[in-house]
């Protein structure tokens, strides 16, 4: 399954950096680059009663200053935090 972009990451990204957002692989190389902090790998938790959590995998490019996290359970870009995400309402 190809990596798509939720409508969540494409919002932030066009409030975060004023301009559409890059492609699914623009964003595989984000991840990918040399520079790129891997900070939490995805995992699906179950509570002893089964119910399902995801842990999005999360990766960090300080000298982009933002953390991409990504569903990789679903091959879904969720979201992109930046220093302009400080106390923005959601």
């Amino acid at each position: 399954m190809a990596l798509k972009l939720s409508r969540h990451f494409k919002d932030q990204w066009r409030v975060y950096f004023r301009e559409e957002p890059p492609p699914a692989s623009a964003i595989l190389r984000l991840i990918g680059h040399a520079n790129a902090v891997w900070l939490q790998k995805f995992q699906v938790l179950r509570t002893p009663s089964g119910q399902e959590h995801r842990q999005l995998a999360t990766y960090w490019r300080p000298d982009k200053d933002m953390v991409i996290k990504i569903d990789w359970g679903r091959d879904k870009v969720v979201t992109v935090i930046t220093p302009k995400s400080k106390g923005r309402k959601r």
